[in-house]
């Protein structure tokens, strides 16, 4: 007799910084697998889908740990990668595609390829349909390099074929409307704020007919009959703003600020030609002829993506939801090979994910666990409202929705400071409570603002500061100074070392410059090709083989065309490194690349030397990081080694940049550490340091291509009335405005 089928559980869980998040996600893991072993006999299939490869290593050690102290009998169940999988939303699709792309007419055995690869595919397709003729006369208002990257930003918003754009009269109307709600938002608030604070009968007339020029701006009047007639109304209005006097009160600076900003973006509206709808019709055939042409280059560039069998990292998704809707029996069969989903890092999931994942979840076990206050990928595709929308979804369907908002990891005057701060500046956070006692007495947070008109007075501040923690004896590891570039990091790294302060800049893009994995890269290279001259000459310099420059020259110029075969008739048996070199090259057939480039790093000493200049580990870290690349690339279907030592093998999503990071040691360098605000996730130190603060954000003030997510419609800027610069239109302005709320 068969058991029963297994109740699908649903839970959706907020979890707050420090409250436990992985702890209680490695026990639900564990807790759901032994109860359907129970019922049903045998263990379940299980994904579970985290932001970096580096956070999938770490939950499954954690995990592991859990089985081993305190469930040992799901042991099995963890070091199994047949029942649980552990993956990136990346790793995910990849998966995915690898079972299923060949019913689009892809290679089952496809490689990802870099972005720089795929950009020069995109310009050799649109030199062909140059070539050829197709493409039309109206999209000769953009130069080549605007059209191609027009045709990348509508590659990724339009490749489900579902999204159009403004395509008619009707379309640009409501957007003016929409446009105007807009504005008059913007007036009512900047009123609600001015008004109070200006108690006087000229102001109060004033205030008067700014609101009969708001029910104007509100109007449901063709565009063309508005902006004329509210130009010369604003003008005058304006005009009519009551002067500071000694008997009237003057708007605050920063109100004052606010208004003239107002007035200048409806002026520019009002009254520039461009915004005239007698240029709507030449707007609207230029975005119809790009559509078309869009739709072609689109498929020239598939076409040639599956000749190469190759695909790009945004392929990933792409494809996948392409399958999903033209073949649905592919995701059918996946989803059904997965008995329950666990979703970690929800808050950074973007729509186009939730999409596929909804698909592939169906009506199976699925917990979702993340953090909204912590969506600090915007320009990623995260959107914090994908987390609130599903939590309201999952709410009713019925799902057990759970809040973790006891915070293990934070001192108390701490987060007294963030529960009473940052509600002011949203709605949305959520306060958490302490559950760890201050250590220190005094100010969790102190605040300072510098006068000094001396560029460097920060940085001198900074560093009386920290000479002080360093003057108590405090570790320097226990610092970190968090910043949001890195030419900030460069800078004052600069400073802080030229003063004697002993700093680290963890810095994630700079993986594949230090010198001992160039070093054992130029290894791997040999391997791959014994007869690169130019890599055999680095070799022979390097100490890994200890040549003199006579020895080396002897090489050269004993050699007819090849260095290889010269070397190995002169050094191949009277030098032991060189003999080592020459029968890791002749075990490469047999062995395979990782498993003779592992010994090779061993047997030439390279991890003895890295061990022996570098106390901390970070060093032997970073080849042995190298090392797991080199054997996952080996065993990846398209994992590419010659791109990897080529430099088309290197980070180029956020992902990777993560996984390509420095390597932790297992003992920290006694240092200070500096780093961006975004490498800090998931770090902790005792002090913490926020420079330039005064900065002003980076902000969206314009979009070349503009996609509404919700309605799937999307435009483009062009020149129009004036031909010498590109013009944006009412959805722009619209999609800005919100884009520079959530940034």
């Amino acid at each position: 007799m068969s058991s029963p089928p297994f109740k699908p559980v649903k839970k959706f869980v907020r979890a707050g910084a420090g409250a436990g998040k992985t702890w209680n996600l490695t026990r639900q893991v564990v807790g759901l697998a032994l109860d359907f072993k129970a019922e049903q006999g045998v263990w379940p299939k299980v994904v579970l889908t985290t932001f970096t490869r580096k956070a999938t290593q770490e939950l499954k050690e954690r995990m592991l740990i859990y089985c081993l102290q305190e469930k040992p009998e799901a042991v099995d169940f963890v070091a199994s990668g047949g029942h649980l999988r552990i993956t990136t939303m990346h790793g995910l699709m990849n998966t995915f595609l690898s079972r299923t792309i060949n019913r689009i007419g892809f290679p089952t055995q496809f490689q990802i390829v870099s972005g720089d690869q795929a950009n020069l595919w995109r310009k050799q397709v649109l030199r062909q349909m140059f070539e050829d003729g197709l493409v039309p006369n109206e999209l000769q208002v953009f130069n080549v390099a605007r059209l191609l990257q027009n045709l990348k930003d509508y590659e990724i918003h339009c490749h489900s074929g579902r999204a159009r754009p403004v395509n008619s009269i009707d379309d640009l109307e409501t957007l003016s409307f929409n446009w105007c709600k807009q504005q008059a938002y913007a007036i009512s608030r900047w009123a609600e704020s001015a008004q109070p604070l200006l108690h006087h009968e000229k102001w109060d007339i004033f205030f008067e007919n700014l609101d009969g020029f708001l029910h104007e701006l509100l109007e449901k009047r063709p565009w063309e009959q508005k902006r004329r007639g509210l130009a010369d109304k604003f003008e005058s209005l304006s005009k009519q703003k009551p002067r500071k006097s000694k008997n009237v009160p003057g708007l605050p600076t920063d109100l004052a600020k606010q208004f003239t900003q107002i007035k200048t973006k409806l002026m520019k509206w009002f009254l520039e030609p461009d915004f005239s709808s007698e240029f709507w019709a030449d707007r609207l055939n230029t975005l119809k002829a790009f559509d078309e042409f869009a739709k072609n280059f689109l498929q020239s560039l598939l076409q040639k993506k599956k000749r190469e069998g190759a695909i790009e990292t945004n392929d990933l998704e792409h494809l996948a939801l392409k399958l999903i809707h033209e073949h649905p029996n592919s995701v059918k069969g996946f989803a059904e090979s997965v008995d329950a989903w666990f979703i970690d890092e929800f808050q950074d999931t973007s729509p186009l994910q939730m999409e596929i994942l909804e698909q592939m979840i169906g009506g199976r076990s699925v917990y979702m666990v993340g953090d909204p206050q912590q969506s600090i990928y915007l320009f990623r595709g995260s959107r914090s409202e994908v987390f609130f929308n599903e939590q309201k979804k999952q709410e009713s369907q019925g799902a057990q929705v759970e809040f973790l908002q006891n915070n293990f990891r934070s001192q108390a005057h701490l987060l007294e400071f963030f529960n009473e701060t940052f509600p002011r500046l949203s709605e949305d956070f959520s306060p958490m409570q302490a559950q760890k006692d201050p250590l220190v007495d005094g100010p969790a947070v102190v605040i300072g603002q510098s006068s000094s008109k001396d560029p460097k007075a920060e940085m001198n501040h900074l560093s009386r500061q920290v000479k002080e923690l360093l003057d108590r004896h405090v570790d320097p590891s226990s610092i970190a100074i968090l910043l949001r570039n890195r030419k900030q990091i460069t800078e004052l790294q600069n400073h802080l070392k030229t003063l004697g302060f002993p700093v680290m800049a963890a810095a994630s893009d700079q993986f594949f410059s230090r010198r001992e994995i160039l070093d054992a890269l130029s290894l791997l290279k040999y391997l791959l090709n014994p007869w690169d001259n130019q890599n055999l000459t680095l070799l022979m310099r390097s100490p890994w083989l200890g040549m003199t420059e006579s020895e080396v020259l002897q090489v050269i110029e004993g050699a007819d065309a090849y260095y290889h075969e010269a070397l190995k008739n002169l050094y191949g048996q009277s030098m032991k490194r060189v003999e080592k070199l020459y029968l890791a090259a002749s075990e490469v057939g047999a062995r395979g690349y990782a498993i003779v480039f592992r010994e090779l790093l061993i047997e030439l000493g390279l991890f003895e030397y890295a061990h022996s200049i570098d106390g901390s580990g970070r060093r032997e870290a970073n080849l042995w990081k190298l090392v797991n690349r080199v054997e996952q690339l080996a065993r990846e279907p398209g994992g590419s080694l010659n791109d990897l030592v080529s430099g088309l093998g290197m980070p180029h999503g956020l992902e990777q940049l993560d996984s390509e990071a420095d390597a932790p040691s297992a003992l920290e360098p006694n240092k200070i550490q500096m780093m961006t605000i975004h490498a800090s996730k998931g770090l902790q130190f005792d002090h913490v340091f926020m420079p330039f603060l005064h900065k002003k954000p980076n902000k969206t003030h314009f979009q070349d291509f503009c996609f509404h997510e919700e309605q799937k419609i999307w435009d483009v800027r062009m020149p129009v009335a004036k031909y010498n610069r590109p013009q944006g239109s009412f959805l722009e302005s619209l999609q800005v405005a919100e884009l520079k709320k959530r940034e």
